[in-house]
């Protein structure tokens, strides 16, 4: 979190300052529909849950060991502070920043020089890059791409900052629950279930938003 405000402040005021725009206004703090915005929740609870289940069960192949425990390392000190701060911080302030950063202005600079397609991707490159871990920047890549796409579609960087708050908000709640609590054990005994399910929910909520797209200006993802 701190190294997301040092590098990214300067940044913003630079970019601010020779706009002579808001960050507001270049990032797109546009209105979106109440629908929407549930639309955006349970779809970051679907990624939360679905990007866990995957983890999982690469983790059971005995696939990159040392990457996960180096993982689990870093993931565990993150989640295990204190719950306030650790909410506040990783769940809302975090995403805030990253999605100004990443989605607000990377992505809208590099779509001005390449494809928008390509530009989603590339910046969801650099997003999993940017995290400095294996595992961690290897589904960060993908989430990456995906709030672009969010970004894209509704015109509004409030989709992508919605989604990452739900998900790094759920795996806080979750990872302080008890193990033997009723949601944990339901989760854990019908893990394939809830995978299924959590992989519907991502792709029902992503082709909603992809039906309900913004078209005022000619950069649709599928062009």
């Amino acid at each position: 979190i701190i190294f997301a405000a040092v590098v990214a402040l300067p940044i913003f005021y630079a970019i601010s300052r020779g706009r002579k725009q808001k960050i507001f206004e270049i990032c797109r703090f546009s209105h979106i529909k109440p629908v929407t915005v549930i639309i955006l929740v349970v779809a970051g609870i679907g990624l939360n849950l679905f990007n866990g289940y995957a983890l999982d069960f690469i983790k059971r192949i005995s696939l990159f060991n040392d990457a996960f425990e180096n993982y689990e390392g870093l993931i565990k000190p993150l989640l295990g502070g204190n719950f306030i701060l650790v909410l506040v911080g990783l769940g809302i302030v975090a995403p805030f920043i990253e999605e100004i950063m990443f989605r607000g202005l990377i992505l809208n600079e590099l779509k001005k020089v390449m494809p928008v397609t390509v530009a989603v991707m590339l910046q969801g490159v650099i997003f999993g890059v940017y995290h400095f871990q294996l595992i961690q920047g290897s589904y960060a890549v993908l989430l990456g791409i995906l709030f672009g796409v969010a970004y894209i579609w509704t015109k509004s960087i409030w989709a992508p900052i919605v989604i990452h708050v739900i998900i790094n908000t759920t795996s806080t709640v979750l990872s302080r629950l008890p193990e033997d609590s009723t949601l944990i054990s339901a989760l854990d005994k019908y893990e394939y279930l809830f995978f299924g399910i959590s992989a519907l929910v991502v792709l029902g909520t992503f082709t909603y938003l992809s039906r309900n797209k913004v078209d005022s200006e000619k950069e649709l993802l599928n062009t």
